[in-house]
């Protein structure tokens, strides 16, 4: 999974385009988060719920700290792993992704609005469910457009030009 800087964009990559990781990754496991995660880098267990309606898209997805923080050991100038205090030992909640809502187009449900809670720990906690809010990214979609183009033929025939207008070209391509 990629890791991003701007707040809005973990969400979005969650909403549209994480399924295929998850698909990949089969059910419930261990997954990178898309955000920075500072000094817990590496894979978390996480478990996720899907739509049942195609595309599939997540509708939840909820990623756990291992209990661990990674530290740079000043004597071998090597990272290493070091448990974290009672009571997150045995790990919390890190991350909470959730949709919203949804909007319908033909045969496919689109997410329109959805929320990434980041969590964190705090001192004087009393269990590992205690913990604080670092940060809260909302998404809204606030216009949906569908576009029943059809689909790409089964078969191209030979001598066939594709031209693809997703991105605009500042200069012309070389020939």
């Amino acid at each position: 999974m990629p890791t991003f800087s701007g707040d809005f964009i973990a969400p979005l990559w969650l909403a549209f385009v994480s399924q295929c990781v998850l698909d990949r990754q089969g059910s419930n496991g261990l997954i990178t988060p898309v955000w920075s995660t500072g000094n817990s880098p590496g894979n978390h267990p996480a478990e996720w719920l899907k739509s049942d309606r195609a595309p599939h898209f997540p509708t939840r997805v909820v990623y756990r700290n291992k209990g661990v923080v990674r530290v740079i050991d000043e004597a071998s100038n090597r990272e290493a792993e070091v448990a974290l205090p009672a009571p997150y030992q045995n790990g919390f909640t890190q991350a909470v992704f959730e949709v919203q809502g949804f909007q319908v187009a033909g045969d496919f449900e689109y997410p329109v609005s959805a929320r990434l809670t980041q969590f964190g720990t705090k001192t004087n906690a009393i269990n590992s469910g205690d913990v604080k809010v670092i940060s809260v990214v909302e998404i809204v979609c606030e216009s949906f457009q569908s576009s029943d183009s059809g689909l790409a033929p089964q078969s191209i025939p030979e001598n066939t030009l594709i031209i693809d207008e997703r991105l605009k070209l500042v200069t012309p391509p070389v020939r």
